[in-house]
């Protein structure tokens, strides 16, 4: 199958959201502990939470160059570990917001990227049954 155009800027997008989780990684340990003390973050969490991103990322980039079968559900994995790193933030900072809603926008903002990113690949690749 040919790979459609728009794959390909997607995965030239995801591949900088990779290398964007990996920098974030990477930057953890090097903030020094009172930056990170002053808002409550632990170094090792935001490592992981790095990993996950970059990792997940970097395999959407993967199956959007190769038009492979599973990138349907490789966008989904990123996706949540998208949104649980924002929400393992959130807890570790301890954002609390008035209104409540506000506090909600951006993670219904972030899955309904993350569903309409799923909906057009699941849609272009024809391979995955419809599942949202």
């Amino acid at each position: 199958m040919k790979r459609p155009f728009a794959f390909t800027v997607l995965s030239l997008v995801f591949g900088w959201l990779a290398v964007a989780g990996f920098a974030f990684a990477w930057a953890a340990p090097h903030t020094s502990a009172e930056q990170l003390n002053a808002v409550n973050l632990d170094v090792s969490a935001l490592v992981v939470i790095g990993l996950v991103y970059g990792t997940s990322a970097a395999v959407v980039t993967l199956g959007l160059w190769r038009v492979a079968s599973w990138t349907a559900r490789a966008v989904l994995i990123w996706g949540a570990s998208l949104l649980l790193g924002m929400i393992a933030l959130q807890v570790m900072i301890g954002v609390a917001g008035e209104p409540w809603w506000l506090v909600l926008l951006p993670h219904l903002v972030f899955a309904a990227l993350i569903t309409a990113t799923f909906r057009y690949v699941n849609r272009r690749s024809q391979i995955v049954p419809a599942a949202i």
